[in-house]
């Protein structure tokens, strides 16, 4: 905090400097250039996220595989793909991931949930992560430079709200797919199911092996109590015998 103020003191007086005057007319030159550039630029982004995560549109997931194929083929392919599983439904069945739900019926709600579980969150989890993280980092450029008043000041507002949209962006992203990351992976299901079902076995032998137990000290028991019952009995007898004797 008081290495801010510094910062803060120190570019506050020095924003007559001729250097910092030419700094901040840049980003003022760039702010007036590309403010509807860069709100056309979010609206898209946005759209795409909503397109795809939130209303599953086939016709927005078609053009969003067009436009990143020269940046991820891999992904355009995967898109594209999604695109045609909610445009065709069964007749799309070959892929692993395309599933009925619970009536029978293809529907876009369980396609796409499929599409996330099974491809999308294993492919593309940490990219995704990745890209909060820079949209967070940019932020905090952008709001760190509006703070000491450095290219980035009162006169240039786009530049600021670009960096919150793309953050907000990048949010709602992270948490989509957070939402449809499965508790565990098919991977992790292989060796665990067998041991928890190894543990089940095991505990239903101890609970048979404690009942036998517990019926062998029950009966250990009713065989103490008749020792001691018989034992009791001979020596009242003993001793009605020696006092009759006497």
């Amino acid at each position: 905090m008081k290495l801010y103020l510094l910062m803060y003191l120190f570019f506050a007086e020095s924003a007559s400097d001729p250097k910092i005057q030419k700094i901040n007319e840049m980003g003022k030159f760039i702010n007036d250039r590309s403010d509807y550039l860069l709100l056309f630029f979010i609206f898209c982004l946005l759209l795409f996220v909503l397109g795809i995560f939130l209303f599953h549109n086939s016709f927005i997931i078609l053009f969003g595989s067009k436009i990143i194929k020269p940046i991820s083929k891999k992904f355009s392919g995967h898109l594209l793909d999604l695109s045609e599983a909610l445009r065709r439904k069964g007749d799309f069945a070959e892929k692993k991931w395309v599933e009925k739900d619970s009536d029978g019926r293809y529907t876009n709600r369980r396609i796409f949930e499929g599409w996330m579980q099974k491809v999308f969150t294993k492919e593309y989890s940490n990219n995704v992560t990745a890209l909060a993280y820079f949209g967070a980092s940019f932020l905090i450029l952008i709001i760190g430079l509006r703070g000491i008043r450095i290219f980035i000041t009162d006169q240039t507002p786009m530049l600021v709200i670009f960096g919150i949209l793309l953050e907000v962006s990048m949010l709602i992203l992270l948490a989509f797919t957070q939402f449809y990351t499965p508790e565990y992976t098919e991977e992790e299901e292989g060796p665990v199911k067998p041991i928890l079902d190894t543990l089940v076995k095991e505990v239903n032998r101890l609970k048979g092996t404690l009942g036998i137990i517990e019926k062998e000290l029950d009966d250990a028991k009713r065989l103490v109590r008749d020792a001691q019952d018989s034992l009791e009995n001979n020596t009242d007898q003993d001793i009605w015998t020696i006092s009759k004797r006497s």
